[in-house]
This record gives C-alpha cells, structure tokens and sequence, in this order.
C-alpha cells in the first residue's frame, strides 16, 4: 500500500492500493461523548457505490423481513446515541449519505 499525502493539521493517515483506501484515526475517548465506546476497533467502512439512495432503499426492503429489533443492520437515525455516531461518522467520511450500524457495532457508511 502507498501513503496518501497528509494536510497540514491531519492527525490521520491514509494508504492505498489504487482501489482501496484505508484510513488510521487515532482513538480519543473524549470522542465518544455520548456514545457508547466499546473500546479501539474498527471504527467505520466506507462504500463508494453508483447510487446510495438505491443501496440504502434495499437495505430498507432487506431489513423489513426481520423484526425491528433483529434486522442486521440499521440506520443511525432514530435514537439519540445513533444521531451522535451519526455525526461523528460524518465528520470522519464527510462525503457519506448514509450511516448505517450493524449487530456488531460496525458502522459503515455509503456514497456515490
């Protein structure tokens, strides 16, 4: 992987294979205000898709088939520890339309 070139003040780095980025940010509880921090992993995945409204409407129809509380992932929208890792999410991926968690507590994001 090739480092990506850092802006001035940007305490993350960033490697690339051409297709694939991926991005190292540092972990600060203070961060977490709000929000539940499990502890340093994995923070978020990022898709790069044709059409996230498309994407996020099959997501919709996907989870339908489950009950609410066992679809396997859901939009980070309705309560207010979800609409702050929503934000923190955008923040990181400013880019995204959509922030989406799963069982887990993996979030990804989508744009197109």
């Amino acid at each position: 992987m090739t480092p990506l070139n850092r802006r001035e003040g940007d305490d993350t780095y960033s490697l690339t294979d051409g297709r694939v980025t991926l991005k190292l940010i540092p972990w600060k509880i203070s961060d977490y205000e709000g929000v539940d921090a499990n502890r340093p992993m994995l923070d978020h995945i990022g898709f790069k898709v044709e059409d996230a409204q498309k994407v996020h409407q099959e997501i919709i129809d996907y989870n339908a088939q489950f009950p609410p509380a066992t679809a396997p992932c859901w939009l980070l929208e309705s309560r207010d520890e979800d609409r702050k890792k929503a934000e923190m999410l955008r923040k990181l991926a400013p880019h995204s339309k959509y922030q989406y968690c799963d069982l887990n507590g993996t979030c990804f994001v989508t744009t197109d």
